[in-house]
C-alpha cells in the first residue's frame, strides 16, 4: 500500500526565533518521514547535540544539574 504525504513549508524566511525553530522541527520531521529507515530519534535545535553529548559524558545527577540550569528549572525537593 503506498502512502503519500505532502508536507508544505513556507518559502518565507523566519521572523523570529520560535518560528525558526518551527521550520527547523519541520524539516526534522520530513526527513523523518521521507527515510526508508527513520532513526529512533532526532536531535533538534543547536544544544540538543551539545546535551547528547553531555548526557555520554555526565552521570545522571550530573546531568540533571546541567538542564536544571540551562532550562532555569527549580531543584527538585529532597523530601518524599
Amino acid at each position: 500500500m503506498d502512502s503519500c504525504v505532502e508536507i508544505r513549508v513556507d518559502d518565507q524566511p523566519p521572523r523570529d526565533r520560535l518560528e525558526y525553530f518551527r521550520h527547523v522541527v519541520a524539516d526534522t520531521i520530513a526527513t523523518a518521514l521521507h527515510s526508508r529507515r527513520p532513526r529512533a530519534r532526532y536531535l533538534v535545535g543547536r544544544d540538543a547535540r551539545k546535551l547528547a553529548t553531555l548526557a555520554q559524558l555526565l552521570p545522571t545527577p550530573g546531568l540533571d544539574a546541567v538542564r536544571r540550569r540551562l532550562f532555569q528549572l527549580p531543584v527538585p525537593d529532597s523530601q518524599l
